[in-house]
């Protein structure tokens, strides 16, 4: 198996069937991966942990 890295690490990871979901490492900012490269979109604000379902 070949892994691609997707992006920076996080503080936190989820998964869902669509996507990926990070917090940042100081916890300031939830971002989900756009599915190219290793772009990122903010979609939230701050957080102490994630959960994804799906």
């Amino acid at each position: 198996m070949n892994w691609t890295p997707i992006g920076e690490t996080g503080s936190d990871l989820a998964v869902d069937d669509q996507t990926v979901y990070r917090l940042s490492t100081d916890h300031q900012t939830i971002t989900r991966w756009t599915g190219h490269g290793t772009e990122w979109t903010t979609i939230d604000t701050p957080a102490t942990a994630l959960t994804a379902t799906g």
